[in-house]
């Protein structure tokens, strides 16, 4: 009977404890961004590879320049533009810029 008590005090105490965790009050929150800058800068790189023809509707991964997503084919290696990540993934709730 003592040890069903001291679990139950000790469930609770930890969900208190847990639902106190300071956030910050931006996390998850929309961001506004120059929509011409580096897509890389605004939403971050990972080493995963793109996923955007997929159209998923949580992480979309995106390449670094525009011609490795069939947007742009000039000479020099233009990068993804934030508008053009966008565009790709409309209906992701994050997106992230392959590195490599």
């Amino acid at each position: 009977m003592v040890r069903s008590i001291v679990v139950v005090a000790l469930t609770l105490a930890i969900s208190v404890s847990a639902m106190n965790l300071p956030r910050s009050s931006s996390q998850g929150q929309p961001r506004t961004a120059d929509r011409s800058s580096e897509a890389a800068s605004v939403f971050g790189t990972t080493s995963d590879n793109p996923n955007f023809f997929d159209m998923p509707k949580e992480l979309c991964i995106v390449p670094k320049y525009s011609s490795e997503a069939g947007i742009d084919h000039g000479e020099e290696p233009k990068p993804l533009t934030t508008q053009q990540a966008l565009d790709l993934c409309p209906q992701a709730t994050r997106i992230a810029v392959c590195d490599h």
